[in-house]
């Protein structure tokens, strides 16, 4: 069974507000815009952060209908599969290290209070020598 969420939506044409329901899965989301993007020539490169082979349809149509669109494919890591590689125009994997660099610090400061990252969000331990 598909989860749906109530959505409303403004008629660009007549302005007038009507509910719909859309699929919640992110994948099936990605997938949607991306051809929209593509179709609608709002986007010319997408870099698209998954390992998510779901989406390889989705891509393919691109390539295939939209040739001179550019699809660079970023996977994180432990999630590179020779699909999204053989797919994409360009590839790259992230590594354990890259996410780690550049996280947030573990409590920020803003005009509304401290924001604190949740304890799984944080890095692994370094590794001593």
């Amino acid at each position: 069974m598909v989860a749906l969420r109530k959505k409303n939506i403004k008629c660009k044409i007549c302005e007038k507000e009507f509910s719909k329901h859309e699929e919640k899965e992110t994948d099936v989301n990605i997938a949607v815009h991306m051809i929209d993007a593509a179709h609608s020539d709002e986007v010319d490169y997408f870099i698209l952060i998954s390992g998510d082979t779901d989406l390889s349809p989705a891509i393919k149509f691109i390539k295939e209908n939209y040739p001179d669109k550019i699809i660079k494919i970023i996977a994180p890591p432990r999630r590179a599969n020779s699909e999204m590689r053989r797919i994409g125009d360009r590839f790259r994997e992230l590594r354990a290290h890259h996410l780690a660099d550049n996280l947030f610090p573990e409590e920020i400061q803003t005009a509304k209070g401290m924001i604190i990252r949740p304890d799984k969000y944080a890095p692994p331990p370094s590794p001593t020598p």
